[in-house]
């Protein structure tokens, strides 16, 4: 991202199979700023690590990522989020938040922020949950008349739907909405 300039960047990933993907924003110009959105269900058996970086390469940068995650029966999942300010680059700033739901007893899940920061004059945070669904919410839609299964696949739906609010494109949302209804049986 070049000097004065802004990126906003949606990611799911919800497929079938086994998934190591990095994403790496790179703020080179002054003024520069970012911010990620990632939704990630992984489900069945599948295995999916992902790595998320914003790299301040000059002054006064701004950098937001917000990491969410599902798992669900065996499946594992691995969020690195890693926010990195240089020297020199003072006034800049890189925030992060991983959150991942493990659904079932045989999930793995690890959320990992990372800062590295070799300046002094810039804000950086980070934000880690990993956790299994609070059951009063599970409690409170199944009182409504919906199964179990039902109730755990519009919490997912409600937990990931939320990165296609930074999506310009109709078609490109829409075709996120339909892969996250099919995958979380909504």
């Amino acid at each position: 991202v070049k000097a004065n300039a802004s990126l906003k960047y949606g990611y799911g990933e919800l497929s079938y199979q086994d998934v190591n993907y990095s994403l790496t924003c790179n703020l080179e110009g002054e003024g520069a700023s970012c911010y990620m959105r990632v939704a990630v269900l992984a489900s069945q058996q599948e295995k999916k690590h992902l790595t998320i970086t914003l790299n301040h390469q000059a002054k006064e940068t701004y950098g937001q990522m917000d990491n969410y995650g599902v798992t669900q029966d065996e499946g594992q999942l691995i969020l690195d989020g890693i926010g990195r300010i240089e020297q020199g680059h003072h006034g800049s700033s890189t925030h992060q938040t991983n959150k991942i739901i493990v659904f079932d007893p045989k999930c793995h899940a690890q959320a990992n922020p990372y800062l590295y920061i070799d300046e002094y004059d810039v804000q950086a945070s980070h934000a880690a949950g990993v956790g299994r669904i609070d059951d009063e919410h599970l409690y409170y839609l199944q009182s409504r008349g919906l199964t179990k299964s039902q109730a755990m696949h519009l919490i997912t739906y409600g937990y990931l739907i939320p990165v296609t609010s930074i999506m310009d494109l109709a078609e490109v949302k829409n075709l996120f909405i339909q892969a996250l209804q099919k995958k979380a049986g909504v």
